[in-house]
């Protein structure tokens, strides 16, 4: 008996690695950086205040095995970044015909880990070493080209509302400390992080291979 209940467990032992394959995992993504989302950042002891509105779009590829997955998170976005705060500021460039309105280009590199949970939900956690927001034209404070630096990290949930196309939330936190002026081409720490929240909804096509 006991040389019976060996061989099975060498048979199983051997036929695990080929039973338990992992797959490659892909998802591309597009989504809207919704209105609530806003950015701060404090210049001569004023803090401003930026409300952040657009698209972004990008992909999740990675190794999945055993409902888990891991790997590199890549999305760019385009949105707009309206001044809103100090009040006192904004009424005064109001007043002067000053546009409080720029344009703004992101770009984001992450690591993700993930997992499907039951019920068609997934849940997933992404840290960003490499966060950049490019400034447009129309911004008082950042001239054109102007870049912030930084890190992040991010937190999401998907559902299934289709059996190919999950409907994702991301809240996204990050943190500058790093500013690229373009009129210097100079890059300088800053004394007082700059930071922006990012509530994105999105479309997502997730599959294996």
């Amino acid at each position: 008996m006991i040389q019976y209940r060996f061989k099975w467990a060498m048979v199983i032992i051997f036929l695990l690695p080929f039973s338990v394959q992992g797959s490659l995992v892909f998802e591309p993504y597009l989504g809207q950086v919704l209105s609530l989302s806003s950015a701060s950042q404090t210049e001569s002891s004023v803090q401003y205040t930026r409300k952040l509105d657009g698209l972004l779009y990008g992909g999740r590829v990675g190794y999945g095995l055993l409902g888990f997955s891991a790997g590199i998170d890549y999305a760019q976005s385009s949105f707009d970044a309206e001044i809103t705060a100090p009040l006192s500021q904004v009424t005064t460039w109001r007043s002067q015909g000053t546009s409080l309105l720029s344009s703004v280009s992101g770009r984001y590199f992450g690591l993700f880990v993930g997992y499907d949970l039951p019920m068609l939900f997934r849940a997933w956690a992404t840290f960003f070493p490499s966060v950049r927001y490019e400034f447009g034209n129309g911004d008082p404070i950042e001239g054109q080209k102007d870049l912030w630096k930084g890190t992040g990290f991010s937190i999401g949930l998907g559902f299934y509302v289709l059996p190919l196309i999950s409907l994702n939330y991301d809240l996204r936190s990050f943190n500058f400390d790093e500013r690229f002026q373009d009129s210097t081409q100079s890059t300088k720490d800053l004394s007082k992080e700059f930071e922006s929240v990012e509530h994105l909804v999105s479309l997502g096509v997730p599959f294996s291979i």
